[in-house]
């Protein structure tokens, strides 16, 4: 029922979400639910994620203030599902996580919110197709799916203002009304 390029996926999980204590891949849910209000002011937002961040999705779901174009399919997609998703996809926001090599593979438009292992396992877009954003100044080039400080300081050093201009700038739009 949607229409191509009508939607932008918000893919917040990096597998070890809900098994470890302090992920090195964790980017809180209320930074996505601003950078999804921000989106769901000119697009549709879909939310995909495993079973198993089904609740960390629900979570940024309550934080988003207009719910009216925001669709939760997390746990609910097939690898085959997802992909023709994202392939069809405006862009696609997303962590260190296979999703991003899916995206990356289909050409797709990306914001990637990287923690401490980019030199190693970043996706191999162009840049016009996809922004990184790291924050190498904090971050321990650990290389681990968890923070060996605790304090997950690479990814709380990204900004939803941040990954807000680099979709803009990824979609070439002007400020969205509001903003």
């Amino acid at each position: 029922k949607l229409n191509a390029k009508d939607y932008v996926i918000i893919h917040p999980g990096s597998g070890f979400l809900t098994q470890l204590k302090y992920p090195s891949r964790f980017w809180p849910s209320e930074r996505y639910s601003k950078v999804a209000d921000f989106i769901l002011k000119k697009y549709k937002v879909i939310l995909t994620g495993s079973p198993d961040e089904k609740k960390f999705a629900e979570e940024i779901i309550k934080k988003i203030k207009n719910k009216k174009d925001i669709i939760d399919l997390s746990g609910k997609l097939s690898l085959g599902e997802i992909s023709a998703l994202v392939s069809k996809a405006r862009m696609v926001i997303v962590t260190s996580t296979g999703i991003a090599h899916i995206s990356s593979a289909l050409n797709a438009k990306m914001v990637h919110l990287s923690g401490p292992d980019e030199d190693h396992w970043h996706p191999w877009s162009p840049k016009e197709q996809c922004t990184i954003i790291q924050h190498t100044e904090v971050c321990t080039g650990c290389e681990k799916v968890y923070c060996r400080k605790k304090t997950q300081e690479c990814m709380l050093a990204i900004t939803p203002e941040e990954v807000i201009n680099a979709v803009n700038e990824l979609l070439k739009t002007s400020k969205i009304k509001g903003e």
